[in-house]
């Protein structure tokens, strides 16, 4: 994948995938220092009574973290929790979440996270040829 396209739906290899990554954990990186700060902040108002500080923290957090996600969003993938994406294969989804620099998991349609392989154990189905070949990348 050579562009990265805007706002669209695209499927993704696990290459694919991880040459994104590199700006994606910046941006997460940037978000969940900001957000983490500012949880800080507000960690450390009185709790007895809210307060305009309460109330702007908790608005600059909700914006920092839909601002994450909507970046996510804008490059294909889509966010999954909070510092979580996921990318669509065409046959299910590459899993990643912040700090891992790689995609770490694969899970199919409509399977939990708990259902989720790593990639290692989606290479040995692909050896017993238990693995769809678009799912790695492969021509068919």
């Amino acid at each position: 994948m050579n562009l990265v396209k805007i706002n669209q739906e695209v499927q993704f290899s696990a290459e694919d995938a991880n040459q994104l990554l590199p700006v994606i954990y910046r941006w997460t990186k940037d978000a969940h220092n900001k957000v983490e700060g500012m949880m800080n902040q507000l960690e450390s108002i009185s709790t007895d009574q809210p307060s305009v500080t309460t109330r702007r923290l908790e608005i600059e957090i909700d914006r920092s973290i839909i601002n994450w996600q909507s970046k996510i969003q804008k490059i294909g993938a889509k966010p999954r929790g909070l510092w979580r994406g996921d990318f669509d294969s065409g046959e299910g989804v590459w899993c990643w979440e912040y700090p891992a620099r790689t995609v770490q998991f694969w899970r199919g349609y409509g399977q939990s996270v708990e259902q989720s392989c790593t990639l290692s154990e989606l290479m040995e189905r692909d050896h017993q040829k238990l693995v769809p070949p678009a799912v790695l990348g492969h021509d068919q």
